[in-house]
């Protein structure tokens, strides 16, 4: 009868012909072995079975050079890559099981186990059970494959060097060692591990443009040029007003302090201001702000950076409406860096704006990045 040549992946050419499969030699279960193992279930009382064999080492083998001049050969073929599949565990039987028959006399003093890695620097032994000596009738090393199991491991001999080659999880939820989560998390979340392998969405903080509010109470007017004195205003219903006011007339100005996380990058700042009127002039109020940073052993008395004025916003003529200004330009603090207390002067520009009422401060958002997740 004429020969013809099967193409399979990881089967040699040569290795499969008409003839040999008319005549038995090759069974369905031995080209989905060596073409991969193809998803062809096996159970534990009906294993998928690699027939294995142990012959000198050829050009064909991956680490021929490597280690011992002997390789395992899987249903003949030199050392595949073999592909193995795995189901969720939830029932006794929906492993998919792999029986790696030793018997053959040439496995003698070659037990095969599976490893993490080609070096065998760690055995993975999950769903791994070994049964008589290698060499002898019966001897075999098994495995039940599910979706925890890595996405690849090494099936090398324990008494010798890269013999073997590695399997590939296609299914697997667990890259080498690092278990994946089965489930998409919430929109934002990242990937966070807890230390031993496991990995899960958490929410956590991101690098980026952060906030610090400061109220109008934590300020305190200049001595010189100062702004009015700070002020609980009651109104007729609901929150009373803790207030800095700063007249129409001359340019006024108030301080407070902040200590930037470690986090932060040093960088520039912006600022917007918290604000109303006590009476219904809609003229304009335009606010600056300037700082500085004092380190440790420094001397405070230091200039503030450069004063910034952010764009005067109308006021919208009802008594107490409060107003929120447009978000500043950056504002360069002086010396700036981390572990230093900042100064901050606020002030408001009359030249740059039109109200003719007292403007009533009650608080500046401070807008500052990040470079770090944490301040460790």
């Amino acid at each position: 009868m004429a020969t013809t040549k099967i193409k399979a992946t990881g089967i040699a050419d040569n290795a499969v012909t008409s003839a040999a499969i008319a005549d038995g030699a090759i069974t369905s279960t031995k080209l989905a072995a060596g073409a991969g193992a193809g998803g062809v279930y096996g159970s534990s009382s009906s294993p998928v079975v690699f027939t294995v064999t142990v012959a000198s080492k050829t050009s064909a083998h991956p680490y021929n050079g490597d280690g011992s001049s002997s390789g395992y050969f899987l249903n003949g073929i030199e050392s595949p890559a073999i592909s193995l599949q795995g189901a969720d565990s939830v029932t006794a039987n929906s492993e998919y099981v792999y029986r790696f028959d030793q018997a053959d006399g040439s496995n003698s003093g070659h037990p095969l186990l599976f490893y993490m890695d080609a070096a065998k620097t760690t055995a993975y032994t999950t769903g791994v059970t070994t049964t008589g000596t290698p060499g002898n009738a019966g001897a075999y090393t098994q495995i039940a494959v599910d979706r925890e199991t890595p996405s690849v491991l090494y099936y090398q001999c324990s008494s010798h060097a890269y013999m073997g080659n590695y399997a590939y999880n296609a299914a697997s939820t667990n890259l080498n060692g690092i278990k994946m989560p089965t489930a998409d998390g919430s929109s934002g979340q990242v990937l966070s591990t807890n230390g031993s392998g496991v990995l899960s969405f958490a929410t956590a903080k991101i690098v980026g443009l952060e906030t610090i509010y400061v109220p109008a109470a934590a300020m305190y007017p200049n001595s010189t040029n100062g702004c009015a004195d700070l002020e609980q205003v009651e109104l007729s219903n609901g929150p009373e007003l803790k207030c800095l006011d700063f007249d129409a007339s001359s340019d006024e100005n108030a301080q407070f302090t902040v200590c930037f996380p470690k986090s932060w990058n040093e960088g520039t700042v912006t600022f917007q201001a918290f604000w109303t009127v006590t009476g219904t002039n809609t003229g304009t109020v335009a606010w600056g702000l300037s700082g500085v940073c004092i380190a440790d052993d420094a001397s405070i008395n230091t200039a503030f950076g450069t004063n910034v004025v952010a764009t005067a916003k109308a006021f919208s003529g009802t008594s107490n409406d409060m107003t929120v200004s447009a978000v500043s330009g950056a504002v360069t603090i002086a010396n700036a860096a981390v572990n230093t207390q900042a100064y901050f002067q606020v002030m408001r520009d009359v030249s740059a704006d039109s109200q003719s009422g007292d403007a009533r401060l009650l608080g500046i958002k401070l807008f500052f990045t990040t470079d770090a997740a944490n301040d460790a």
